[in-house]
């Protein structure tokens, strides 16, 4: 049996667990703020620095993806040809269509023709919020995590973390999406449109909370306005 290269990294080594601890920090990072940049006028610097490092950690992840050996049923793969070919027929498309958008809106958002185009800047908005689709590995990330911790008391705690995490992130996107949907001349944004980041966000989540109760006011709503409403009941 060929053996492996000296750079192939174990699935489960303490290489490849720093690795996946990071991920779940940049996709914290992402599930807070993609959502947040919606109800943002003008991203600050620091926002756009940590765009860039957060792009370039996913880039890179690819690279780290095609080095990092895979478990075949209870076989341990470790022969590069072998883990290219595993990774281009699974993941490899898919991180390449998340990370392609957040590079197309870095490079254009602020080009100074799009400056002027409110719409142009809302469609770039919404494009980047295809990078939430890295969701989809939470579960191997947290798996990976999990998988090393022995405490039944804190895995169990640890879950209930997670579920909790999951309920707030939610609220948050819901938030979001809704300030997104009424800001417009006549939507019911149109009064915070003066108004700073924090009064956009929390009179937006605090909308998104009232749902947990299943209660909310659409008399003076648009149409569209009030079929986001619908759909968050359902």
């Amino acid at each position: 049996q060929p053996q492996s290269c000296w750079f192939i990294l174990h699935p489960q080594g303490d290489v490849r667990l720093s690795w996946d601890i990071s991920g779940l920090f940049m996709l914290g990072y992402d599930c807070v703020m993609t959502p947040l940049q919606l109800i943002m006028e003008k991203e600050p610097l620091g926002v756009f620095v940590c765009g860039w490092i957060v792009n370039c950690f996913w880039t890179l992840d690819i690279g780290a993806s095609l080095i990092t050996g895979f478990y075949r049923e209870t076989h341990l793969e470790m022969r590069w040809r072998n883990i290219i070919q595993f990774y281009m027929t699974r993941w490899f498309f898919f991180d390449v269509l998340v990370v392609l958008p957040d590079w197309i809106t870095l490079f254009f958002q602020y080009d100074e023709n799009l400056e002027d185009g409110l719409s142009t800047l809302r469609v770039l908005k919404v494009i980047r919020f295809l990078r939430l689709m890295r969701l989809i590995k939470l579960q191997r990330l947290i798996g990976d995590v999990f998988g090393r911790i022995n405490s039944d008391s804190a895995l169990a705690s640890m879950r209930l973390s997670a579920l909790m995490v999951m309920i707030l992130m939610v609220m948050h996107v819901i938030a979001c999406m809704w300030f997104l949907i009424g800001d417009s001349e006549h939507g019911w944004a149109a009064e915070l449109r003066n108004g700073d980041l924090a009064e956009r966000y929390w009179v937006s989540l605090l909308w998104s909370l009232s749902h947990l109760q299943g209660s909310t006011c659409m008399a003076d709503l648009q149409t569209g306005e009030r079929i986001y409403v619908a759909a968050v009941m359902l």
